[in-house]
């Protein structure tokens, strides 16, 4: 399953972008590049977006029966927290629920030292 986090308060408030819309990050290493640049969001704490937050967002987020977040996705080296796209539910559900990427393979060929590499003349 995809993480996809999202930046609450002590009291419950989640950080937003627009008027009633959430932000959400992909990946914890977008949400730490904002962190670094954005010194607004130190008030906040990440959350991980879990089936029982999800339902919580949605809940509280949807307007006329549609629910828009805001994903962020800095692309600058300034890492504007206004980078990024509006995503409906059905797209951020499909994100949450594709399976995690496989770790690249190392290509590079095993080698194991010999007893005769280490001895010294």
């Amino acid at each position: 399953m995809s993480r996809m986090y999202a930046m609450k308060r002590a009291n419950g408030q989640f950080f937003t972008i627009l008027p009633n819309r959430i932000a959400l990050w992909t990946n914890q290493d977008l949400l730490e590049i904002s962190r670094a640049h954005n010194r607004e969001l130190d008030l906040y704490q990440q959350v991980l977006i879990t089936d029982r937050l999800s339902k919580e967002i949605k809940d509280q987020f949807t307007i006329q029966g549609n629910c828009i977040v805001w994903s962020v996705e800095p692309k600058t080296s300034q890492a504007l927290l206004t980078e990024g796209r509006l995503l409906d539910w059905a797209e951020v559900e499909k994100l949450r629920n594709q399976p995690d990427p496989e770790p690249a393979k190392d290509e590079s060929p095993k080698v194991r030292a010999t007893i005769q590499e280490f001895q010294f003349t």
